[in-house]
């Protein structure tokens, strides 16, 4: 029985980062809103870490969205697969993101866990 080549190239490593770009946008934005909170001055640190989230999930949402118009493929040899149910859950838990992101610091001042 021989053994099965693999050959794996930078153009499907492209193809298979473009299928996983939505999570991608979203780990990204988290890392560096992550060091952004430990290297700032406290006084900084909220408005600028929700500020990289927000740009965190707009990407993906950018991403998603053209994750819909390529129709979804798989990737990494099929252990990552999208169809268009995939790719509206990735839209809708963007967008409640975004949503929670900008409703949470006036609730959080109006309870008086966060001074302004």
């Amino acid at each position: 029985m021989l053994a099965y080549s693999v050959s794996y190239g930078w153009g499907q490593a492209g193809t298979d980062l473009a299928q996983i770009s939505p999570i991608l946008c979203v780990s990204v934005a988290m890392l560096v809103a992550m060091v952004a909170d430990l290297v700032l001055p406290a006084a900084r640190r909220g408005a600028i870490a929700a500020g990289i989230s927000l740009v965190g999930l707009l990407a993906a949402i950018v991403a998603a969205l053209l994750l819909y118009q390529s129709r979804g493929q798989s990737a990494y040899s099929g252990f990552a697969t999208w169809d268009d149910f995939a790719v509206y859950f990735l839209f809708l838990f963007s967008l409640r993101g975004i949503i929670a992101i900008l409703v949470a610091p006036p609730f959080l001042v109006r309870r008086t866990f966060l001074h302004p």
